[in-house]
């Protein structure tokens, strides 16, 4: 009776013991610049007395382990770089979890066009960095976009995952964002090579968000459902890379920087790699009086359509 109480009493310990490590397993924290801070400090002691000891400057949209958090105003930190410290409370932001990838229902391809509809097979929509995100999945691609009017150009964020066997080529320059209300054109793309000579940063990031259109006049031609009743998503979010590239451009107010990041963040040409995802910023010409839109975004041999609407304020 003795050795089985003993044998039980060490598989007891080991189980707590597992436990509490789990428990101890640090969390995963973006650095969260806002209200015109453009860098983090991090110092030795957790009260950030003054003058302080600044041991590390963190910079925007990094990674951060988070070794303590006694709920005030600093958290203890391990850097990527394995150096430790105390950093403000108010500047992490929680890194979610990765999202398991999981089999989904397949959008009907029709003449090798597959269109995004609400609560359509394959179809889906969700809220990232206050943007409506419409996302397509076909046969294992899905390609998700939100489109930004910011006042001189048109900016779509587009991102790809690839969880098929096989590579899948993207080309921005061969995305089509059309207009179909109030009038019917093309919007050109935008090679951002050319953008960079005449950039003003004022107006590359701060814009009105389109989202899904509803009642769209156009809809039988299109033959696409524009009814879009907001719906929690059943997809991983693949734009949070290029939504916290743009939301550190954001924090810049030089030309130069602005320039920068327009290579920094556009969607670039080439191949995504079987159980990868690429994400980035396409830009296209502006019309002011734009109201309802699709944007055509071929991937391989399939186009993936998505209606966008802008609601004016005037």
């Amino acid at each position: 009776m003795t050795t089985k109480l003993k044998f039980f009493g060490a598989l007891a310990g080991l189980a707590l013991a597992s436990t509490s490590y789990a428990q101890q397993a640090p969390s995963r924290e973006w650095v969260h610049c806002h209200g015109g801070v453009s860098q983090v400090p991090m110092t030795v002691d957790a009260a950030q007395s003054l003058p302080m000891q600044v041991i590390g400057i963190l910079p925007c949209g990094s990674e951060v382990a988070v070794l303590s958090d006694a709920e005030g105003y600093t958290v203890n930190v391990r850097t990527a770089e394995g150096k430790t410290g105390y950093v403000a409370n108010l500047y992490l932001t929680p890194v979610p979890a990765p999202a398991t990838r999981k089999a989904i229902v397949s959008a009907t391809v029709d003449n090798h066009v597959a269109r995004w509809s609400a609560g359509g097979p394959g179809s889906d929509q969700f809220v990232s960095s206050d943007s409506l995100v419409e996302s397509l999945t076909v046969d294992g691609v899905t390609v998700q976009v939100t489109l930004h009017d910011t006042g001189w150009k048109l900016r779509a964020d587009v991102a790809v995952a690839n969880d098929t066997t096989e590579s899948v080529s993207i080309a921005p320059s061969h995305f089509l964002l059309q207009e179909v209300v109030p009038s019917v054109k093309s919007l050109p793309y935008q090679d951002p090579k050319e953008m960079a000579k005449s950039v003003s940063h004022g107006v590359l990031w701060n814009s009105e968000t389109a989202t899904s259109p509803t009642g769209m006049r156009s809809a039988s031609a299109l033959n696409v459902s524009y009814q879009t009743p907001f719906t929690a998503t059943q997809t991983p979010n693949y734009l949070v890379p290029a939504q916290s590239a743009q939301l550190d451009a954001a924090k810049h107010d030089v030309d130069l920087t602005a320039v920068r990041h327009i290579h920094n963040t556009a969607l670039r040409e080439g191949a995504v790699a079987p159980g990868t995802d690429a994400a980035g910023a396409v830009w296209f010409e502006r019309d002011k009086k734009a109201d309802q839109l699709v944007l055509h975004v071929p991937v391989g041999q399939t186009i993936f359509e998505f209606p966008l609407t802008f609601s004016h304020a005037n």
